[in-house]
């Protein structure tokens, strides 16, 4: 009876397990954008307006 129990259980982190392997190919957006200002430049830029 107790294996019943937990049955549920274990499908669902199966499942979940098997959700976060799959992911996404970021690859394919290498390149695509174009920034003519250093990435940490426009990232300090963009922290400093909230203060």
């Amino acid at each position: 009876m107790e294996a019943k129990k937990k049955e549920p259980k274990i499908k669902r982190i199966r499942r979940d397990k098997a959700d976060v392997n799959k992911g996404a190919d970021i690859m394919k957006y290498c390149g695509i954008i174009k920034l003519e200002e250093d990435p940490q430049a426009i990232q300090k830029r963009l922290r400093n307006e909230w203060r």
